[in-house]
């Protein structure tokens, strides 16, 4: 799932349309049709002004894992935890074009699967004896 059908899924979820969407994270209603339908991704800047007037956890948008929205007790603790190599990161990815951007994350999503694969293995092998 992209970051534009998330979301897409947090409109839905919420229960409004796109208009009044944009307005409540203050994202032009264009910038995020584009964003919706995946022809742009949202710079840093951006992701941190829609999951701060929204309540989402950028965690979930970026990835798709862990639970939609944030909850106000974690707010400060999360961002009081965000290393400045995160931030860094997330400002060398927005330099890249969206080509760029499409391999970064398919690297990173092979990976990610290879790791599980290795878990998996490991997992066997320790039951095999």
């Amino acid at each position: 799932m992209t970051i534009g059908a998330r979301l897409r899924s947090v409109i839905d979820d919420i229960g409004i349309n796109v208009s009044e969407f944009s307005r409540i994270a203050d994202i032009p209603y264009g910038t995020l049709q584009q964003y919706l339908s995946d022809k742009r991704s949202p710079a840093t800047e951006a992701l941190t002004k829609i999951c701060t007037q929204t309540n989402i956890d950028i965690h979930w948008l970026l990835t798709g894992k862990g639970l939609m929205y944030r909850n106000e007790t974690t707010d400060k603790k999360v961002i009081n935890d965000l290393k400045q190599r995160h931030i860094s990161l997330l400002k060398l990815f927005d330099m890249l074009n969206e080509t760029q951007q499409q391999e970064v994350l398919a690297i990173a999503s092979e990976k990610d699967r290879l790791n599980k694969l290795d878990s998996l293995m490991a997992e066997l092998l320790k039951k095999l004896g």
